[in-house]
């Protein structure tokens, strides 16, 4: 009678933890795609080797993100981890992130992607920590820091960011580059260094 009793009670428990992956699942999908007019306007797709949710934040590891975001192009992110708090629309990714778009190469030790709670596009994309940057096959710039801005056209680096193009490089406070044109501004240059080819 009492195994009978713990085997009932221990269904109850696994089909309610089924129950809950599931209900918590659907509801970050719901947070993730927004329908307006009877047209996705946005999804994020995310995979994850392994899934925790407790209390609107979902933590996950060996994650692959992706989605579309506006002057840059579909986009995928990988990393070793990450937390969704979908209250507030924040991705956090830690641990060899990888960043790829059409026009753009990135890796890094953390980011942040900010979703906007209405439309679920991307407002920013924060990001720290040994930044590497490829853009457009040519130009490569390394940072500390990296903004990445979809709806303003903007990539702004800072923390002793190096541009190198060529057989050049340059050294300043902050680099912007315009996503659309490719046009790189500098802001506090400290120096230009030509190397040998």
């Amino acid at each position: 009678m009492i195994k009978r009793a713990i085997g009932v009670l221990g269904l109850i428990i696994f089909s309610y933890s089924v129950f809950e992956v599931i209900r918590n699942y659907k509801l970050i999908q719901d947070r993730l795609v927004s329908i307006s007019g009877g047209k996705i306007t946005s999804k994020v797709n995310l995979e994850a080797k392994e899934a925790i949710f407790k209390d609107n934040i979902a933590y996950a590891s060996e994650v692959d993100l992706s989605f579309g975001a506006d002057n840059i192009g579909d986009i995928k992110i990988y990393a070793d981890k990450s937390t969704y708090n979908m209250k507030r629309g924040i991705i956090e990714l830690f641990g060899n992130v990888k960043f790829k778009s059409e026009k753009i190469y990135a890796e890094l030790d953390k980011a942040k992607v900010f979703l906007d709670q209405d439309s679920k596009k991307i407002k920013k994309i924060d990001g720290s920590g040994n930044v590497f940057i490829n853009y457009e096959n040519a130009k490569e710039v390394r940072a500390k820091n990296i903004q990445i801005y979809p709806d303003e056209n903007e990539i702004i680096l800072s923390g002793e960011p190096i541009l190198k193009t060529g057989n050049i490089k340059i050294r300043a406070e902050k680099i912007k580059i315009i996503i659309s044109s490719g046009d790189v501004e500098f802001e506090g240059v400290k120096a230009q260094i030509k190397e040998n080819p």
